[in-house]
């Protein structure tokens, strides 16, 4: 496999591997808003801790992708 390929490959997994985690979070937040975790603060407050965990992990993947950019 050459190198322009096998960097492609890894750019294409990255971008679907942050697709994946956007869809998640999306789904977090979502589920934040409804009425049945509204008053659950215990499953609100460990929504959010996946939520923030989440949202690390992507700013990393963006990182990446961005020097992936750069080449």
């Amino acid at each position: 496999m050459s190198l322009a390929s096998e960097y492609l490959k890894r750019k294409k997994k990255l971008e679907e591997d942050i697709e994946n985690m956007e869809m998640r979070c999306s789904q977090i937040e979502e589920d934040m808003c409804k009425e049945e975790f509204l008053f659950d603060h215990k499953k609100l407050a460990e929504m959010s801790e996946e939520l923030t965990s989440l949202k690390d992990q992507l700013q990393e993947m963006y990182e990446k992708w961005l020097q992936y950019e750069e080449v």
